[in-house]
Parts: C-alpha cells; sequence; structure tokens
C-alpha cells in the first residue's frame, strides 16, 4: 500500500511513473587489448535486431580475438575462436515458433532468419527474401491485401536441403495451428491463404489491409519468428513437444546447433554455408549464469566475454570493470503505470493527472537507473517513425497535483495497491 501523498518522495521506488522510462537492454562486452568487438555501433544492433546478423556482417570489417591476436581471411581480417556468451536464465525453448521471451529469442536468433529483418533505425531490409516487398516495386498491390514474398534464390538449410516457398508456408500454418502453444499470432491471423506458384515465390492473400504487415510477417516486429524447416517439422503433428525444441539440428543461420546442457549452455558453431557468408567466430557458448555478481566476476577475469541484458542495478559494476564496455541498446519498450479505471478515484482524469505531476520522474531515472534512462512521454522509443516529439515529459509539480487533487475532491491520504510482474 502506497500513500498518495508519498508519491512525490524519491525514496519511494516502488511508484513507476506514468510513461516514465524508456525501455533498454544493457550489454557488456569485454574489449580485446587493441579493439572492441563489435565496434562501429554493431553491438548496439545485437539486441534488437539480433546478434546473429551482427557477428556475421562484420566479416568484411575485422576485429580482434580476447586476447588481442588477429588472423587474415578474404576480405580483411576476421574474429577467430568461441565467444563465450552470459544469459541470465536458461532458455525455454530454441524453436523460433516457440519462443516467448527476449532470452530465447536471444538464442534462436543466431541459428534463424526472418524473411526481413530491420536495421538500427527501426527500417525493414531484406533477409531471406530479395528485397523487401513494396508497393513501388510490385511486391505490395495496390489495395494492400496481396503481399509477395521472393526469397533469395539458392538458400539451403544445414542439412543441405533447399530452403523454398514451401518452408514459408508450412511456418505460417505451424504459426496458426491452434494445437502448437506460440506466444502471439498477431500480423498472421489476417492471413486469408498463401499461394506458393513456384520454389521462391510465396503470395500472401490478406483478409484486409494491415500497414505493419511486412514488418510483423517472419519480420523482427511484434512477436518476432523465423522461418522453419517444414521438412523437419511437418512430421511432427504439433510442435509443442517435438525434439526440435531441445535440438534444431537444421537451421539456416550463421550459426549450428551442436549441444544444449540444460541449466549450463548451448554450444553452436559456424555454419560454413551461410548464405551471407561464413561468420567471424568459430562458435559461440551462450552460457546460463543466473547470478549477476558471478557474471561480473567471470567478465572481470576473462571468463565470459559478453553479457546478455544485465540489469541496470548492476551498471556501476560492469562499468568500472577495465576493459569492459557497457553498451545500452535502445528498445520497444517503457515502465509505466497503468490505472483501473473502473474504480474512482483512478477514473477522474484529474486524479491520474495528480499523480503523474507527483511523481519525480527524473529522480527515478538519476537514482534508478544511474542517469541511463530518459523520461518518456508516450509508450513510443524516441527513434520510431510515430514518435511525437513535439510532446513533453510533465514536470515533477507538487503544489499541482495537491490542486488537482482537491478540484476532483479526493481527500488524502489515498493508499493505492500497485501491482507488478517479478520482471520488474
Amino acid at each position: 500500500m502506497v500513500p498518495l501523498d508519498k508519491l512525490g518522495s524519491p525514496s519511494r521506488r516502488s511508484c513507476t511513473p506514468s510513461m516514465a522510462v524508456p525501455g533498454m537492454h544493457a550489454s557488456c562486452v569485454r574489449q580485446a587489448q587493441d579493439d572492441t568487438l563489435g565496434e562501429g555501433g554493431g553491438m548496439k544492433r545485437m539486441m534488437a535486431f539480433g546478434l546473429a546478423a551482427l557477428l556475421c556482417a562484420c566479416a568484411q570489417q575485422g576485429g580482434t580475438s580476447s586476447s588481442g591476436g588477429t588472423t587474415a581471411a578474404a576480405g580483411g581480417p576476421h574474429l577467430r575462436g568461441t565467444l563465450r556468451m552470459a544469459i541470465p536464465q536458461d532458455p525455454k525453448t530454441l524453436n523460433p515458433l516457440m519462443a516467448s521471451n527476449s532470452i530465447d529469442g536471444a538464442v534462436w536468433r543466431l541459428m534463424f532468419e526472418p524473411l526481413v529483418s530491420a536495421d538500427d533505425k527501426g527500417r525493414p531490409f531484406a533477409m531471406l527474401v530479395s528485397q523487401v516487398p513494396t508497393v513501388a516495386n510490385g511486391g505490395i498491390s495496390n489495395n494492400g491485401l496481396t503481399v509477395t514474398y521472393r526469397l533469395r534464390p539458392h538458400l539451403t538449410w544445414t542439412d543441405g536441403q533447399p530452403l523454398t516457398s514451401a518452408d514459408v508456408l508450412f511456418s505460417w500454418k505451424a504459426v496458426m495451428n491452434p494445437d502448437n502453444n506460440v506466444a502471439s499470432r498477431h500480423g498472421y491471423d489476417i492471413v486469408q491463404s498463401i499461394d506458393t506458384p513456384n520454389a521462391l515465390t510465396a503470395i500472401v492473400h490478406l483478409k484486409s489491409p494491415m500497414a505493419s504487415f511486412v514488418n510483423t510477417f517472419f519480420a523482427e516486429s511484434d512477436q518476432p519468428y523465423a522461418i522453419v524447416p517444414a521438412h523437419v517439422l511437418s512430421k511432427d503433428k504439433t510442435i509443442n513437444q517435438s525434439p526440435f525444441n531441445n535440438a534444431p539440428t537444421v537451421s539456416d543461420g550463421p550459426f549450428k546447433f551442436m549441444r544444449w546442457a540444460h541449466g549450463d549452455r548451448v554450444v553452436l558453431t559456424a555454419n560454413d554455408k551461410f548464405f551471407l557468408g561464413r561468420p567471424n567466430l568459430d562458435g559461440i557458448d551462450v552460457m546460463t549464469v543466473a547470478n549477476e555478481n558471478t557474471e561480473a566476476n567471470q567478465i572481470r577475469t576473462g571468463a565470459i566475454q559478453f553479457v546478455l541484458q544485465p540489469s541496470i542495478t548492476t551498471y556501476p559494476q560492469f562499468s568500472n570493470v577495465p576493459g569492459v564496455k557497457v553498451v545500452m541498446n535502445p528498445m520497444n519498450g517503457y515502465e509505466g503505470m497503468g490505472f483501473n479505471l473502473k474504480r474512482a478515484p483512478m477514473s477522474d482524469p484529474r486524479f491520474r493527472l495528480a499523480v503523474a505531476y507527483a511523481i519525480d520522474k527524473a529522480r527515478l531515472v538519476k537514482d534508478l537507473t544511474f542517469g541511463q534512462e530518459h523520461i518518456a512521454t508516450a509508450d513510443l522509443p524516441d527513434w520510431m517513425w510515430a514518435n511525437d516529439p513535439s510532446l513533453k515529459p510533465l514536470p515533477h509539480d507538487i503544489a499541482k497535483a495537491r490542486a488537482l487533487l482537491a478540484q476532483a475532491g479526493v481527500k488524502t491520504p489515498v493508499s493505492l495497491v500497485i501491482v507488478t510482474d517479478s520482471a520488474n
């Protein structure tokens, strides 16, 4: 129970301000002696757009290993060896269609690809397709009801089988199968049917136009899914208990599955036949390290080189480790407070506005995120196209908050029950 007249107190850490803090994922990277792994902005794309794409796409940029050594290869120096990457919890699944959280997504994204990906500004670019469908290139019909995907030629799965439009069709049907426990069908349930006139073409017919469809359908938006191998998964009635969930031995991304020791690590090796070229690294050990103090000790000693999503409370600890770079990855998320509008006094907009004025959001950002976040003005990050830059956050104004409460006829103190999930 939090008394309303205490909401302005900076010591009340349980009071998350409405639209207060846009989300960011942190990554900690141990630097080599003369370079930074993923230098040039690549690491900033790891969380938002897939670590897998980064590690293979940087092949022309060069780099160094954690020991500072380099090896030469066609196109410039390559980073070699195995990256030891820490995640805070064991994945629930390695099947892209069964993933339900960002940890699952970070791991499967190393092994599988979507039709369309996105750059660091959220702009779509072609991954498995030869071009992003648009009205201009004829990929989207004028009425918005038909979207045509043309796959890159010569795509293959790691077992040598071709990746075709049949895999696109199967993947959509798997998402829509009511027996499969997928996290979301948004953007997939709007599809009426899919035609596959040839191996490289999938023609998607929509029930109604959807402006964000290309960024949603086997893309990076909303609930990201990747294309999965039909010749492997079509043998199962449902994918809920498929062996593929724990051992996806057939994939199409820059890294291939080797083994999963539950509670310990997922071992991946480079896919020499990846369609964008062999990744820089020879492999990745994705290690489950639940204790953040242990993560800090291991990255300090070099036992691990990359920490995914450490909590913001560890920022001072990681940022003070010599040779470690903390990278903040902007993400489409925020921390906020929602109200039950069916109950008084929350149903009165003056009460809600009073709460917004009463919370010292700047102090929360400073004290709880060490100044790494900033105050949000809406449920959209400032880097998205739909963000309105004219919106400004409400200032911390206790006098105005009290005046609004008086206008609403709300007597103080008022106690509110605030519920949050364990992740926050």
